[in-house]
Formats: C-alpha cells, sequence, structure tokens
C-alpha cells in the first residue's frame, strides 16, 4: 500500500464549446485502488453566452488507468513517442480494455496542431442508454494541460511506489 501524499489528486480539463458538443475529462488518483481513474463526459447543452456549461457526469465513461496505461500517458507527453498502445507501420493503435460487459479504447497522441488529442469510446454506454451504439468521446489538450496532467501522473507513480 502506498503511503499518502500531500497533494491534490483530481485534475479536470474542461473544453466547453457554444454548441452542445463540448467535453470534459478528469484524471483522478485514488490511493486505495493504485491507479489513475480518467473520467470523460459530454457538455450538457449549448454553453449560453456568460454563463458556465454544464457536463453530464451522471453519464461519464470511467476507465481504470494501471501502470502501464499511466506509463503510456507519460511517455506521449514527455514526447518520447507520438501515441498510446503498440506502434504498427508508423501509427499508434491506443489502448484498448475489455472485459464481460464492456470494451474500451483509449487513443492519447500528439496533435499535429500542437497539444494532445484524447479520444475514448466505451460500448457499455450505449447499453446503459438503450440505444446500444456505443458512446466516443474526444478532446484537445493543450501544452499548458498536458504539463500540469504530466506532474498528476509522475505523482500518482511515485505514490504507488511509495518513492
Amino acid at each position: 500500500m502506498a503511503k499518502e501524499t500531500g497533494f491534490l489528486k483530481s485534475y479536470t480539463i474542461y473544453r466547453a464549446l457554444p454548441a452542445d458538443d463540448g467535453t470534459a475529462a478528469r484524471f483522478e488518483y485514488a490511493p486505495d485502488k493504485q491507479c489513475v481513474f480518467l473520467e470523460m463526459a459530454r457538455q450538457k447543452g449549448p454553453a449560453s453566452q456568460g454563463e458556465r456549461a454544464t457536463f453530464d457526469w451522471e453519464n461519464k465513461v470511467t476507465i481504470k488507468l494501471a501502470l502501464a496505461d499511466l506509463g503510456e500517458f507519460i511517455a506521449v507527453l514527455e514526447k518520447r513517442q507520438k501515441g498510446c498502445g503498440p506502434n504498427q507501420d508508423g501509427r499508434f493503435k491506443g489502448l484498448f480494455h475489455q472485459s464481460r460487459s464492456r470494451s474500451v479504447s483509449i487513443n492519447f497522441e500528439a496533435s499535429e496542431r500542437g497539444g494532445w488529442h484524447l479520444r475514448v469510446g466505451d460500448t457499455s454506454v450505449g447499453v446503459k442508454r438503450g440505444d446500444n451504439k456505443p458512446m466516443s468521446l474526444s478532446q484537445g489538450i493543450s501544452n499548458a494541460e498536458g504539463s500540469v496532467l504530466l506532474v498528476l501522473l509522475r505523482r500518482a507513480v511515485e505514490a504507488i511506489f511509495a518513492w
């Protein structure tokens, strides 16, 4: 069990858009589970001028990022590799998590316009909604946001190993 460290264990990146197609991504270190949870939610309705957008956290996609996944994210954020997962013919295939009830894909890669791009697909969400369509969420992550995320992920790894 990792010793408890004194740092804020959650970082949320909001990407509200004037239409209702924005997303939010939350990375949260869970000391008791020794992992980081990635949660993504869709924007609820259009953001009116001067008002904050809201996000549908009740129907979020939640993914447990284990140590190997954290290493992939860190390598991409440190620009050691362009994307997560196996590299086939210069293209990174992303990460894939599967259980009896769901299949989840995670693509995290450097963006040609700077920063990074995060895409998550989850087959179980459509079953919960009743339409059997997988949920697909994506958003850009700026260089500044990526810098903060890198610190959180590194600190999580340090805490898991009690370094």
